[in-house]
């Protein structure tokens, strides 16, 4: 199974995300802040439409309308950190001024988020697609935190997690991974960088339907113990 030919039902209703971001991160610190990272790439999963990339800070408002289309929005991480990238997408293109991106923000959040007289605002695409949301990132650590492994937060990224359900972890070519994924798609790479975003997008998509059909949660490179395999887990709407 690979991006050409993904083969995975998800679901009506249902769309899977992954983002990445044109600046490159310097501290942990800068985590806790996404919004300030413009958007090179944003790539969605759906059985209908299968892969779509959406290109830089302009295509967010466009992103944002698709997305209200969905029931369920999966992610990894993504509460946290893709809404982030989007709310500092939405706050620049906004601060544009530009008639056009005003009139087409009106409308994309018409219904959704009173705008008035209010700019946008990090915490604004969270609250806007609340309700609609699998976050496997959020899931994966309050689970192993209820089953009595607290440290295990730091070896539940999608990699960890992937290599030991699907088989197969992150998938990059000509940089080594999403650290670098800044830097390759300033250098031209860009094909690459969407590429690396698709697998993401669709090896986040396979641990979905896996852990939603009741398989076991499995996370590898744990120290000295390989491939450790728990209980199945409830996957839970935010």
């Amino acid at each position: 199974m690979d991006i050409e030919n993904p083969d995975i039902k998800l679901g009506k209703g249902v769309v899977v995300f992954d983002g990445e971001i044109l600046k490159t991160v310097t501290s942990k610190a800068e985590f806790k802040t996404p919004h300030i990272f413009p958007v090179s790439v944003i790539c969605t999963l759906t059985d209908d439409d299968g892969f779509r990339d959406w290109i830089g800070d302009y295509s967010v408002p466009g992103l944002l309308k698709y997305l209200l289309r969905f029931d369920r929005i999966v992610g990894f991480n993504h509460i946290s950190f893709d809404f982030g990238i989007m709310d500092g997408a939405l706050i620049r293109e906004y601060n544009t001024g530009a008639n056009e991106v005003m009139t087409n923000m009106r409308e994309v959040l018409s219904g959704h988020f009173d705008i008035g007289d209010r700019d946008p605002e990090p915490g604004m695409i969270e609250k806007i697609l609340r309700g609609r949301n699998i976050d496997l990132h959020l899931d994966i650590h309050e689970f192993l935190n209820k089953e009595g492994y607290p440290w295990a937060g730091r070896h539940t990224g999608l990699d960890a997690v992937s290599t030991a359900m699907v088989g197969v972890g992150k998938v990059c070519s000509r940089f080594s991974g999403g650290a670098e994924a800044p830097k390759a798609w300033r250098t031209r790479l860009c094909l690459e960088v969407m590429t690396y975003c698709r697998y993401d997008v669709l090896r986040t998509a396979q641990v979905y339907v896996q852990l939603l059909d009741g398989k076991p949660l499995k996370v590898s490179d744990w120290p000295g113990k390989g491939i450790n395999e728990f209980k199945p887990m409830t996957l839970k709407v935010r």
